[in-house]
């Protein structure tokens, strides 16, 4: 065979071709050294080619086996390239098996952090034993914690008390020595968390060239949401290229791509390439594909394009001071911005530097300089005649951590499910009550309820307004549970796996219902999220308990038992928490039949009696008493009202270091990344 890399440098390659002409084990076998260049491009184009043999693969074990090999390319330092490389890893090695899982975990350091969170992810899928692999990557063991409460303190001392508080290392540290018997969940408010990772900015294109080439990588293969944004954005910033054979020979091959596959990534190559217009009866099935088309149109008619809602971070965040730098540039912001344009880039606004940004916003003028302001805190400002820009403004400024809109409230009515995870103080805050009368009080279009309905249902994407999706979700996974499959299991689940990012009430429902589905792959995804969110302090037994209890007769017991006893037995602090759980269901007494509170009783009293701590929980005992008549369930609960109440025990303090450990661990990752974005100074 030629060389590999040769062949991939031109762009005119059907690799489909390429694929069906030569042995595919013979193209595998050439990769790694391929994935070991520095060159960028090239890398990605044999990810695409890899793409490519998998689909071509009739054996999805041999596919499994081929995929492998992407993991040399995480070797290259770019996140677009991780990005693609976990993308076809999900694609076709999930669930993963154990030695795929240890190969990707030993790769784990060297993945770029905007992509850490699905790789942790996608580790979660793994076959066997995956529960464990969450602590182990943090080099804590399955008893305790690996270091002394002194380092510990220490470091506790030497964070900024701001960061320190917010974390929730204090009621840690009183854990760990022996001063309180259990360890809460952290609570802290979405919009008091930093979220500019500076090593996670997002780069955007920077010439012709990088441009053409990412735009014969969405058309062959499917693009990430932060690839699909900068290639948007590089649209829109950067001229056509002109002029000589190279020109030429790289604008035929994309547009015979690009007419190859018409798609809206189709139609905007065409418009930027030959100022070709979108035909009429464009097909565009999303927002996201109305934006491209609208940038498409201008393009095509040589007007000059300005976009806001380019994200500046990974999690498609937008800096807050970059986007007034934007609004400032492109100054008429109401006429030359699609209202569409306004609430993407309004719902993206990260918590971090807002009083800044607010300041350097006192200029910008229009409804969308208004709306801005208001958006970022101001209370001077009225609210405004465009009533999704005014919404998307509210939600902004208070990010909502329940379903509280319009939609929602209707699919509550046909979906009762839902309507009982909330307390009755669901719809009753004070920016839910804004919302309400804001709405009532204006004429809305067709169009613009439409608009509110797309940000009701997650169609126009909010990194902190989440729990719409979660309600969704948690339709899906409560009609799918007794199904074997997990294709309900969206993409999104993986924000379970971001520490900084609040559990909702919607997606602790979903996490909880998953522990009792049919589906392995889908169970152990929840039970290794569940590891996790407990890990890093987000979730407590009375959080489970509750959920529990308000869905007993719903779930599984057998399956959501073995998932908490599985989850129980990674850490002192895991066995703490589903002690919690357990000792605070009982309390609240679920009598379903046939008994099944003796399996409850069976494995809390084995935790009990692992960990050495007896039912504190008043009620608890008062039930435990009531069961003392006999049977099997009586000796059970005889046995574990014996068991030593004491609330300063060995493992108890062990539970306090580990969350002691990763509560510093976030502490400091907030205070590092708000020192780095001071000494960066205002973003350019």
């Amino acid at each position: 065979m030629d060389d590999l890399a040769d062949i991939l440098r031109n762009d005119s390659l059907d690799k489909r071709a390429l694929v069906n002409s030569i042995p595919a084990m013979e193209i595998v076998a050439e990769l790694p050294l391929l994935f070991s260049t520095e060159d960028e491009t090239l890398v990605c184009k044999g990810l695409d080619l890899l793409t490519a043999i998998c689909e071509n693969s009739k054996e999805p074990a041999q596919a499994k086996l081929m995929v492998s090999t992407a993991l040399y390319a995480l070797d290259n330092e770019s996140a677009d390239v991780h990005a693609r490389t976990l993308a076809i890893v999900k694609r076709f090695a999930c669930p993963l098996d154990a030695p795929f899982a240890e190969e990707l975990r030993g790769r784990l350091d060297l993945i770029h952090p905007s992509q850490r969170v699905l790789a942790e992810a996608l580790l979660a899928t793994a076959c066997g034993g995956a529960a464990v692999s969450v602590v182990n990557q943090t080099g804590d063991g399955a008893g305790g914690a690996s270091e002394s409460l002194e380092s510990l303190l220490n470091q506790y001392n030497s964070l900024d008390e701001k960061w320190r508080n917010l974390a929730g290392c204090a009621e840690a540290l009183d854990a760990a020595r022996g001063e309180t018997p259990l360890v809460e969940a952290i609570r802290f408010n979405a919009n008091d968390v930093l979220r500019l990772d500076p090593d996670a900015r997002i780069q955007p294109v920077r010439e012709a060239d990088e441009l053409i080439d990412l735009f014969m990588r969405g058309l062959e293969s499917q693009l990430l949401e932060h690839d699909l944004e900068r290639l948007l954005d590089g649209a829109a910033r950067i001229k056509r290229a002109r002029g000589g054979d190279y020109w030429d020979a790289r604008l035929t091959g994309l547009g015979a791509r690009a007419k190859q596959n018409c798609n809206y990534l189709g139609a905007l190559a065409l418009a930027w390439a030959f100022g070709s217009p979108p035909e009429a009866d464009q097909y565009f099935e999303s927002l996201f594909h109305k934006r491209v088309n609208a940038v498409a149109t201008k393009l095509a008619a040589g007007e000059p394009v300005f976009l806001l809602a380019t994200p500046t971070h990974a999690g498609l965040w937008i800096d807050a001071r970059m986007l007034v730098d934007r609004a400032r540039e492109i100054g008429d912001v109401d006429t030359a911005i699609t209202t569409i344009e306004q609430v993407q880039a309004l719902l993206r606004l990260a918590p971090d530097h807002r009083d800044e940004a607010l300041s350097a916003a006192e200029h910008l003028k229009g409804e969308f300089g208004c709306a801005m302001r208001y958006a970022l805190g101001s209370n001077s400002e009225s609210l405004g005649a465009n009533v999704p820009l005014w919404v998307a403004a509210i939600r902004a400024r208070t990010p909502l951590t329940e379903p509280y809109c319009m939609m929602v409230k209707l699919m509550v009515r046909d979906y009762p499910l839902i309507g009982r995870c909330l307390s009755p103080q669901t719809f009753e805050t004070e920016t839910v009550k804004l919302l309400g009368q804001y709405i009532e009080s204006r004429s809305a279009t067709h169009d613009m309820v439409a608009l509110i309905g797309d940000m009701d249902i997650g169609n126009i994407k909010s990194p902190l307004c989440t729990e719409v999706y979660w309600a969704r979700q948690f339709r899906s996974v409560s009609e799918s549970r007794a199904s074997g499959s997990n294709y309900w299991q969206e993409d999104r689940w993986e924000q379970l796996f971001e520490s900084d990012l609040p559990i909702g009430t919607m997606a602790l429902h979903s996490l909880i219902y998953g522990l009792a589905v049919s589906s392995p792959e889908a169970r152990m995804v929840a039970i290794n999220a569940l590891t996790k969110t407990i890990f890093d302090g987000r979730v407590d037994g009375k959080m489970i308990a509750s959920i529990l209890a308000d869905h007993f007769s719903d779930l599984n017991t057998k399956l959501w038992l073995e998932a908490l006893h599985a989850v129980s037995r990674v850490s002192a602090l895991h066995a703490q928490v589903v002690q919690a759980a357990l000792e605070t269901l009982i309390s609240s007494g679920p009598n379903p039949d046939p008994d099944p509170q003796v399996s409850i009783l069976d494995v809390l009293y084995e935790i009990s009696r692992r960990i050495n701590r007896g039912i504190t929980c008043d009620t608890a005992r008062k039930y435990l008493f009531a069961l003392k008549g006999g049977g099997t369930a009586g000796a059970l609960a005889q046995n574990l009202l014996q068991l030593s109440t004491s609330q300063n025990s060995e493992n108890s303090k062990s539970a306090g270091l580990i969350a002691l450990k990763q509560r510093i661990k976030r502490a400091n990752r907030w205070q590092a990344w708000y020192e780095a974005t001071l000494a960066a100074g205002h973003p350019r």
